[in-house]
Parts: C-alpha cells; structure tokens; sequence
C-alpha cells in the first residue's frame, strides 16, 4: 500500500492519487489541514485518521500551496521521519539535504554539465560585459533582472528561451521544453511545455543524482543564444510534475508509483 501526503490544494498529491486510483493502487492520504495525527513513539504506535500507518511506501510533499507553511512543513518533515524511522519505502532515501545549491553548481561542472556565467555577489556592482539576472543563494524565489548592487545573491549570465526540463524518476528519464518570453517561467501563465526526447543529458544526470542519493529529481537547464549550447542550471530534489505529467500523459506520476511499490528498485 501506498501513503500519500501533503495538502489539499497540493496539485501533485491530487495527481499521484487520481493516478492511483486509475490504475487500481491500493492507498492512503493525509492532508495537514485536517488529518488526525497520533504517534506513541516509546510504544511504536502511529495513528492517522483511522490508517496505522501499515503501508509499504510514503510518497510525502511539503505543500507551498496552502495557508500555512510552516505548520505544513512540520507535518511534512515527521511524515517522512516516521517513513524512515519504520523502514517505509521512499523516494531519495540517501539524500543529503543539508547540500547547497552552490556545491550542486560544483559538483555538476564535475559531472561533465558547462555552467553559464555564475558568480555570488555581495554589496557590490559586478562589473562585467554582458547581460545577468540574480536569484537567491538558496533559493526560494524567481529569478530577477541584475542592475544593481545586491546583499549575497548569485549573479548569472542571462540565457535564452527554451528552458530544457529533464526528470530523473528511477531509471526513467523524461524530458521537456519550455518555452516563455518571461525571463523565468515560473512567472508565465502562458508557457507552453512539449514533451521532447533531448537524451544527451541523461548519462551526466544519472552521475550527478547518484553522487547525490536521487533517484527522483530534475535538472533544469537553458539556451545560451551564442553557443546555442544548454547550460546547467539547478538540480531540484522535490520537484513539481503535475502539469508535465498532462503533458506526458501521465507518464511522471506512473514512473513515480510504480518506482514506489516495486521493492527492487533502487537508486
């Protein structure tokens, strides 16, 4: 049985579950907002709602959808403790999620992936030919136009629509292109996404997510206008799929329950 975990508004749990429900997946969910949650450490006793917990694999979203984000956060976080603590199958059970975004950067260079332009800037002008945006060190907004000084922050060499989104779940490797006028997509209600099979990055992302401990993840990468080359961008441990997976067909969320009830599946 599959455990599924998250908010209500949460469009990627709905999706895992209107899948489960098509292909006739035995599961559970749980919402933060209003799931009862009980759990008798000393006695090995967990009760949610009426489910104690006596699934097979935990698939679990920290919802950034709701009102809430801290409490949502909590829930998320001892879900996926009690997932660990109780030997439930999960996806991503060896990552280390106290790596930065800046190792990620180092350690995908290493991997064979060419990098733009990047620099981490502080209270200062970086003076340098060319065209840049700025976005966060860890993370946690869109990317921005550079034009001025900025607290600690990359700075980075603007690329060119299309963005090229590829998902690593298990050994299925499924990518899309993105294409926005906005300088980041996440911003545009209009951008269009196309399934495509670009397989050139596939062997580099297999090293990059294994040195890592994910076998569920995405890289994102972009057009550079004068190479027309794709540069690494990020790698994201806990990525939305829910409208690439309309795209594909379902195609992500099958990959992602069917990597989750086959227990010979590793990374």
């Amino acid at each position: 049985m599959l455990f599924l975990a998250g908010g209500t508004l949460d469009p990627n749990i709905n999706t895992l579950e209107k899948t489960c429900l098509d292909l006739g997946v035995e599961y559970e969910r749980a919402n933060w907002e209003t799931s009862k949650f009980y759990w008798d450490i000393g006695n090995n006793i967990i009760k949610i709602n009426d489910f104690d917990f006596s699934c097979s694999s935990v698939f679990s979203r920290w919802d950034v959808f709701g009102e809430d984000m801290e409490e949502s956060a909590v829930f998320h976080d001892t879900i996926m403790q009690a997932a660990t603590t109780y030997g439930k199958k999960i996806l991503n059970k060896n990552y280390n999620r106290q790596v930065t975004k800046v190792f990620n950067l180092v350690l995908a260079k290493n991997c064979g992936f060419t990098l733009p332009d990047t620099y981490i800037v502080g209270n200062l002008v970086l003076k340098k030919d060319g065209e840049f945006i700025t976005k966060p060190v860890r993370g946690g907004s869109y990317a921005k136009e550079y034009n001025k000084e900025v607290n600690l922050s990359f700075v980075q060499q603007k690329l060119e629509s299309p963005d090229l989104r590829i998902y690593r779940i298990g050994s299925d490797f499924i990518s899309f292109n993105l294409f926005s006028d906005h300088l980041d997509y996440r911003t545009d209600n209009e951008v269009k996404i196309k399934e495509v099979k670009i397989r050139d990055f596939d062997d580099r992302l297999k090293t990059l997510s294994n040195f890592l401990g994910l076998n569920y993840c995405c890289i994102d990468l972009k057009k550079d206008k004068t190479t027309d080359e794709y540069l690494f961008l990020e790698i994201n441990s806990s990525p939305m799929f829910s409208e690439f997976d309309k795209i594909a067909e379902g195609k992500l969320s099958k990959a992602i329950i069917r990597n989750l009830i086959n227990a010979d599946q590793e990374v």
